[in-house]
């Protein structure tokens, strides 16, 4: 979905994350962030077609059952996307591949920005099971732990926004954005829309927009973040083309990680123009954003 160059995307985003952790800790960057609101929603939409594939190929991702076609496939509870469905969301269906998922990893590593320098070489000799550990020490709970007894959820599900929140969420946002180089998905997988994990599922460590959304999102549900609090949303600038991204639903409001910027903001102060959005907690489910712009 991105709409740059990637080398010029690369530059763009080292240089504001090196500008922003050059003599800091990582969650010097910034402290609690300004209030927000919460994005609203309209009409059913279709989920995006590549997210469709994703959960045909990965349904473990998406938090469905596995369960065997008659042709060998993994089966969707989700009445398959027609040509202008997946137009109207802005993504074409790439061919479902029935060899299933090869999970490499369970998150991806969110201890790099702290472990100093690592090159993308010795950081695959290393990320294995430990990058759900790792990601629990920064937390000081187990997920289980986290989504039981409700510690730091509203009563909607929402996460009571907080310093030690700002600084997980500030080590996910720029831990990823570094880890995953931008590069298209025409150029990757030869199709024009393909959603995926990159360190988790493919072990590529490349992909573009909804790709570090997905990384992020799992990396967030590793460190114990309920599922109730995250959503995927797309918009649609001049500087990016139509583009996705994480949302965290605080108590004071959603929060956009970003791969274009190390920064987390209000989603009203980005430049999007928003046009469809997920529903917390279910990756198939959708909503309108007509004429909704920050």
């Amino acid at each position: 979905m991105i709409g740059l160059d990637p080398k010029s995307l690369t530059r763009i985003v080292r240089g504001l994350a090196v500008s922003c952790l050059a003599g800091l800790a990582v969650t010097a960057c910034a402290t609690t962030p300004q209030a927000s609101s919460h994005m609203p929603v309209a009409g059913v939409a279709m989920p995006p077609a590549g997210l469709i594939d994703l959960c045909r190929r990965a349904p473990e991702i998406c938090g469905l059952a596995q369960a065997a076609t008659p042709h060998g496939e993994p089966a969707l509870a989700l009445a398959s996307a027609d040509t202008s469905e997946a137009d109207a969301t802005g993504a074409t269906l790439p061919t479902v591949s029935g060899d299933g998922a090869k999970v490499r990893r369970a998150a991806p590593d969110i201890t790099l920005l702290e472990a100093g320098s690592v090159t993308r070489d010795e950081e695959w000799d290393d990320a294995d099971t430990g990058a759900v550990e790792e990601a629990q020490k920064h937390t000081g709970q187990q997920p289980e732990q986290a989504q039981e007894d409700g510690a730091g959820v509203d009563a909607e599900g929402r996460l009571v926004m907080a310093p030690e929140l700002f600084g997980l969420l500030n080590r996910v946002n720029q831990s990823v954005n570094m880890q995953i180089r931008p590069r298209d998905d025409q150029e990757i997988y030869g199709v024009g829309e393909y959603w995926t994990l990159p360190l988790t599922l493919e072990g590529t460590g490349e992909g573009d927009c909804e790709d570090y959304a997905l990384e992020k999102r799992q990396a967030l549900i590793a460190a114990g973040v309920p599922e109730s609090a995250l959503f995927l949303a797309v918009g649609y600038s001049l500087a990016t083309g139509r583009h996705a991204v994480l949302v965290v639903s605080t108590d004071e409001g959603d929060y956009v990680l970003d791969n274009m910027t190390p920064y987390i903001l209000p989603w009203s102060e980005t430049p999007y123009q928003w046009t469809v959005r997920q529903m917390p907690g279910d990756l198939l489910s959708w909503r309108h954003m007509a004429a909704l712009s920050s």
